[in-house]
């Protein structure tokens, strides 16, 4: 009998153990897909740092061509046509801001996506410490009740 309590008491601490396990490889794995996370959050920043560089080297270029234009048509620099060019450059403006805003707004949802996933990871984690702790504890309560002789009490 003695050998059957050593196994079963075996295979109780091995379900410990497997909650612990699996608790510790979700807490790793939320570290890894946080770590992800946050890289592309870098690349998007990176990304956006480019295209905006992109788009405001587009911008003068388009720029220099209606001031060359204007001016090669024999138009004067004033009135409507400042105006135009001002409004212009104002336009290019607002859409190089916009596509600076709409990458900060992408960044800071993939940076709370990390958070979220390393937080998950230490629930789990701890999840898998109070789960194998209550495996052991279920385990030794089984075991005191076995052992435990029954009393009779006389009156």
């Amino acid at each position: 009998m003695a050998g059957i309590d050593s196994l079963i008491q075996l295979a109780q601490l091995a379900g410990a153990g497997g909650r612990l396990a699996e608790g510790y490889g979700e807490y790793q794995a939320g570290k890894y897909n946080a770590g992800v996370l946050n890289a592309q959050a870098r690349q998007v920043a990176t990304n956006a740092g480019m295209e905006e560089a992109k788009l405001r080297r587009e911008q003068r270029q388009e720029i220099g061509k209606q001031i060359a234009g204007a001016g090669s048509n024999g138009i004067a620099f004033s009135g409507s046509v400042t105006d135009v060019i001002r409004q212009n450059i104002e336009n290019q403006e607002m859409d190089a801001l916009t596509l600076r805003y709409r990458a900060e707004i992408d960044r800071a949802g993939l940076k709370a996506q990390a958070k979220m996933k390393q937080f998950e990871g230490k629930q789990a984690l701890f999840g898998g410490i109070a789960g194998a702790g209550g495996k052991l504890l279920s385990s030794f309560g089984e075991d005191a009740l076995k052992s435990r002789k029954p009393t009779v009490t006389v009156y």
